[in-house]
């Protein structure tokens, strides 16, 4: 299966923007898992009711019905659609990365200071833990 993502490199960063005006990681995990044609939850706290403190870790704990724990080592990620969750600078678990091509190990992420963009999953720093919507664990 091949996805289309190119055209998200380069949008500036939008905290919750969800469009060509600007998006954050967790908006564009959730684009490119629309695009895979998965129904998945919002990847960010910051859109509940109860925020978890910043950190995400909790969040995804608490999505156990919706996202597996793969593991913590960003290779985990094998899957489109995959998301590995990394501290940021300060040392908060707050980076989400979601892979795009399977074969080149390229995730997208936005940050304020480049936007959208591609890493490869050795550049991930600091991985907490790779997350598999649930039903696509085989």
């Amino acid at each position: 299966m091949s996805l289309e993502w190119k055209d998200l490199l380069g949008r500036p960063f939008k905290q919750h923007g969800a469009d060509a005006s600007g998006m954050d990681c967790t908006t564009v995990a959730e684009t490119v898992l629309a695009r895979l044609g998965k129904t998945a939850p919002a990847t960010s706290p910051y859109r509940l009711t109860e925020p978890q403190g910043g950190e995400m870790t909790s969040y995804f704990n608490k999505m156990g019905e919706a996202y597996g724990l793969v593991g913590v080592d960003p290779r985990k990620a094998t899957k489109l659609g995959d998301v590995v969750l990394a501290r940021n600078p300060e040392g908060l678990a707050t980076m989400l990365f979601v892979l795009v091509d399977i074969n080149s190990g390229t995730f997208l992420t936005a940050s304020h200071q480049g936007g959208v963009r591609a890493t490869r999953r050795f550049n991930i720093a600091s991985p907490v833990a790779v997350y598999r919507l649930k039903g696509d664990e085989a």
